[in-house]
């Protein structure tokens, strides 16, 4: 009983440690999000470069996103594509602009653009 009582235990520690936790609206919402460097091998480093962002957000409801840069209310969405957590922020009179997103902590995620070719991330910090 007590081996079994292990294996099932040992088993899901490595399940929980396999899965990453996913960013939800309600993590975004609250506070300002500003840009304090880029985010490679999903950590910070280098310089933040992501357009109207880096400068900073605050994500009002689960649709709607205040961008500092703009000083202007953007549309965005999350979702999940294989596996993968993606925003689309929807910029008025321009389109779709979207980014892998990840969540580092409670306080801080990043996001990476999607050319390969073009350095475009930003790693978000939660203003205190």
């Amino acid at each position: 009983m007590r081996k079994s009582a292990l294996t099932a235990l040992l088993l899901l520690v490595f399940i929980l440690a396999g899965c990453s936790e996913q960013i939800t609206e309600d993590d975004l919402i609250g506070g300002k999000w500003t840009a304090n460097a880029g985010f490679e091998n999903e950590e910070a480093g280098g310089e933040p470069v992501c357009g109207y962002y880096a400068k900073g957000l605050e994500f009002k409801d689960k649709k709607t996103v205040y961008v500092e840069e703009e000083e202007e209310n953007f549309k965005y969405r999350l979702s999940e594509t294989e596996g993968m957590m993606e925003i689309e922020f929807y910029p008025p009179r321009i389109g779709i602009d979207p980014y892998k997103i990840y969540k580092v902590n409670e306080n801080a995620f990043g996001i990476i653009g999607p050319f390969r070719d073009i350095k475009n991330s930003c790693y978000f910090e939660r203003e205190k």
